[in-house]
């Protein structure tokens, strides 16, 4: 084709594609402040809680360690500096059984009722993850783009649902997301979840060069994370523990290595003290 019949093409080919982009759909996953009023505008009035005082129950949230508890990829939980006391009697959740439907029930002020107010008891811990010291917090196993959250909210195979992003901000205490890799560089010292040995290895790679066995027993080691590339973390661990120990240790060793600490089926393989010593 002759070089000036390009040229006389081009503004041919720029308008087609100028009418293909205006065509093609706009992300469907993508939410913004406009969408998040449109999610709230569209949410039912929530049902009025009873007028008693809430009965204390005994706490007792998820275990973590010695179980194949899946922790997800991380944890809806409250601003630290609005925490105080027991943060769920301050909260006011909608509860969705899918992502766009009508709420199946709520959690609000300490209670967790239906949508049908068929039922009403006092919210506990039971499907939570004890964070900090007598601070549960839900458990977050996927956070699609559009904002829709799937969470845990009690115990079971019944207690994990959906909620938005746009939602979990609505009561006195409002909550936000915070991955495991977000979570675990503020926390030290840390240990595996599971008795089993673990390979500490020069690379992230289950290739690479095996350098140490992480024990099986957390008694006799912790880490500290230096680092995280995706299912990889470079740590310092310390053999034996010189952390809690009633005892003086003199000869305890430093170790640098990678070692994997999460996977799909069950969320982090390591996790901390919530209670210290």
């Amino acid at each position: 084709m002759p070089r000036s019949n390009r040229f006389a093409l081009a503004p041919l080919i720029l308008s087609l594609l100028v009418v293909s982009l205006a065509s093609f759909p706009k992300n469907p996953y993508s939410y913004s402040p406009d969408s998040c009023n449109e999610i709230r505008s569209q949410l039912p009035l929530p049902p009025d809680i009873p007028k008693v005082q809430i009965p204390s129950l005994s706490y007792q949230p998820l275990k973590v360690f010695n179980t194949r508890a899946n922790l997800g990829i991380g944890h809806l939980s409250p601003d630290e500096l609005n925490s105080k006391g027991d943060w769920k009697k301050q909260v006011r959740l909608p509860i969705f059984n899918k992502p766009g439907s009508q709420p199946i029930a709520w959690i609000i002020n300490g209670w967790f009722i239906n949508s049908s107010k068929t039922k009403v008891t006092p919210f506990n811990s039971n499907g939570m993850v004890e964070t900090g010291y007598e601070s549960p917090t839900f458990i977050a196993y996927q956070i699609r783009k559009d904002g829709w959250i799937k969470f845990r909210h009690s115990e079971g195979p019944t207690g994990i649902a959906w909620t938005h992003q746009c939602l979990i901000s609505s009561g006195t205490i409002k909550l936000s997301f915070k991955s495991w890799e977000q979570h675990f560089s503020k926390k030290s010292p840390m240990y595996f979840r599971s008795r089993v040995r673990h390979s500490l290895r020069e690379e992230p790679s289950i290739a690479s060069k095996r350098l140490k066995w992480v024990p099986a027993y957390r008694e006799n080691y912790h880490f500290n994370i230096l680092e995280i590339r995706d299912d990889w973390m470079r740590i310092e661990m310390t053999q034996p523990s010189d952390y809690c120990s009633n005892k003086q240790v003199v000869n305890a060793t430093k170790y640098q290595g990678w070692v994997k600490w999460k996977d799909e089926k069950t969320g982090p393989w390591i996790w901390y003290n919530t209670r210290g010593c």
